[in-house]
Parts: structure tokens; C-alpha cells; sequence
């Protein structure tokens, strides 16, 4: 999930750019203009790198591929439709709206982990003062098992798929994760389906920007049922972890011929699900945390 600053940047640059193609402004001017407003140096720094490569005869969306990191697949592969069909100040506006979801989530997500990051605080502390008990080693060892599944889930593929398996078993955890991953599936396949990429593509788009691996592979087998000429809503209830709802609205915009509108429904939907299951798990953090917090201070006394 992109911080706080980045997803903002993100949003106000696309902004930015939707405006400037809308008055019909060259590119590589919005996109020096975009650099001087930046606030964050290692962006604007980006801004004008992208702008050089424009200048050298390349594509917006090829520029963007610089930066995989900022921009994704989804993005990239919208951004190069619109360049192609000259929608491209429409689709600029769509990865707005993108960003600025993202970065809803962001803020959403800081506020359910304030808690943990206060306990942790709290524990950490705890351990200095009490060297005497068997806090500090507690403490050492809880924070060497986070190092270790941050290490592994970044270099080592198994141990990724392993926890990403365990969180979908995470009570509200698994809720936010599921409901997380469909928004951005359904955001990123409703923009591919708007600016005109062939569905099987955008299915291969959107499945990419999954951040569970076993959601991203229980969407990913939806895909050769498409091409073999099932219907979206056929492909996708065979899936282990289809959501009724969602099969359900999709059924309905392909026999409505309405296909796009309805992705975009799909995509609000779960963005709304998103937003109760991180109030959800929020709810659920706090006396969670108050009650081991508790029984830690009864141990130290």
C-alpha cells in the first residue's frame, strides 16, 4: 500500500496531467509543470526524467514503466489505451480517482495500526525497565519473528504464499485482506475495460495488481475459462473464493450489454466493503490490545 505522501503526490499529479490534456497542453509541459509543483524531490526529480524521455520520442505509458514501483501494471496498460484511442485525458482522470482511493485506504490503514504501534511502543519500554524478567527476551523474540516474516515474504516466494494463505484465515484480518485485493482487482479491470484493452488482457492486467498470492491465483484460473468463451460471471463463480454479490452484478451488466458501468458498481462495492472491514478490524484491535497489554503489566509486577 503506497504511503501517505506518495499516494497523495500520485493523486495530485494525475490531477495535474487530466487538466493540462484537457487544455490541450503538450505532455512534456504538463509534466515539467507537474515537477515544479512537487513537494517531494525524489518525485519531481521522476517528473522530470519522464518528461526527457517524451522529449526523446517515447510514450507516456513507456515513461511511466521507469517507475514500476509508482505506477503498475494497471496503470501503465490504461495510460497506453488512452494514448492509442485518444481518450487519454479521461483515462487520466480515472487513475485519479484510482490514486485517490488508494489513498483513502492508506489513511484508513494508519488508523487501525495507531493501536499496535503504541503497544509496541509500550512493550518496548516495558522490556527496558524490567531487564530483570523475561520481558526483554519476549520482547527480542516477538520482533525477531516480524523480522523474519517481513525478510521472507519480500525474498522468499514460499514463505510469501505461506502467510499470505495464513491471513486469509484471519478472522477480520482476512476480511480486509479479500475485500482489499477484489477493490483492486475490480478498480484496475473496470479502467482496462474502459479504455478499450481486449478483456482477456485486462484480466491479465487486473489479476497482476492482486496483493494476496493466493487470491491472485484463485482469479488467475478465471482467466483460460474467458478465453474458452464463458462469460465473465461463469468464469468467476467456479473460483474458490468468488464473492456471490459480485458474480451476481456481473451476471447482470453482460446480459444488460452494460459491462463497464457494472465493473465500476463491483469496483465501489468492494471499496465500500474495504472501508467496513478496516473499521472492523479496527474495532476489534483495541480490546484486543488493551487485554494484552494488561496481562503483560500483570506479569511485570
Amino acid at each position: 500500500m503506497a504511503s501517505k505522501k506518495t499516494a497523495r503526490a500520485l493523486t495530485s499529479f494525475f490531477l495535474h496531467l487530466s487538466q493540462m490534456e484537457k487544455a490541450g497542453l503538450p505532455l512534456m509541459q504538463s509534466l515539467d509543470a507537474a515537477a515544479q509543483d512537487e513537494e517531494i524531490p525524489g518525485l519531481a526529480k521522476k517528473w522530470r526524467n519522464m518528461s526527457a524521455f517524451l522529449r526523446g520520442g517515447g510514450k507516456l505509458y513507456e515513461a511511466m514503466g521507469l517507475y514500476p514501483h509508482l505506477f503498475d501494471d494497471a496503470v501503465r496498460g490504461l495510460v497506453a489505451a488512452g494514448e492509442e484511442s485518444g481518450k487519454l485525458a479521461r483515462v487520466l482522470e480515472r487513475c485519479k480517482d484510482y490514486y485517490e482511493q488508494v489513498e483513502n485506504h492508506s489513511r484508513q490503514m494508519r488508523r487501525a495500526t495507531l493501536q499496535p504501534k503504541i503497544a509496541a511502543v509500550v512493550i518496548a519500554g516495558m522490556a527496558l525497565v524490567k531487564r530483570h524478567s523475561l520481558f526483554p527476551k519476549l520482547a527480542v523474540g516477538v520482533l525477531a519473528a516480524v523480522f523474519a516474516v517481513t525478510w521472507g515474504r519480500r525474498y522468499v516466494p514460499g514463505v510469501r504464499r505461506l502467510t499470505d494463505h495464513l491471513f486469509l484465515m484471519s478472522g477480520p484480518g482476512a476480511r480486509f485482506i479479500r475485500q482489499y485485493s477484489y477493490a483492486r482487482f475490480a478498480d484496475a479491470l473496470g479502467m482496462a475495460y474502459m479504455a478499450g484493452i481486449p478483456l482477456r488482457r485486462g484480466l491479465e492486467i487486473a489479476v497482476g495488481v492482486v496483493p494476496n498470492l493466493v487470491l491472485r491465483d484463485d482469479l488467475a484460473a478465471a482467466i483460460p475459462r474467458v478465453q474458452a468463451g464463458a462469460s465473465l460471471a461463469e468464469a468467476f463463480v467456479k473460483c474458490r473464493y468468488a464473492d456471490r454479490m459480485s458474480v451476481v452484478m456481473l451476471k447482470a451488466g453482460e446480459n444488460s450489454g452494460n459491462l463497464s458501468q457494472t465493473l465500476a458498481h463491483v469496483a465501489e462495492y468492494y471499496n465500500k466493503q474495504t472501508d467496513d472491514a478496516l473499521t472492523a478490524l479496527q474495532q476489534t484491535l483495541g480490546p484486543l490490545l488493551t487485554i494484552l497489554l494488561g496481562l503483560a503489566l500483570a506479569k511485570s509486577l
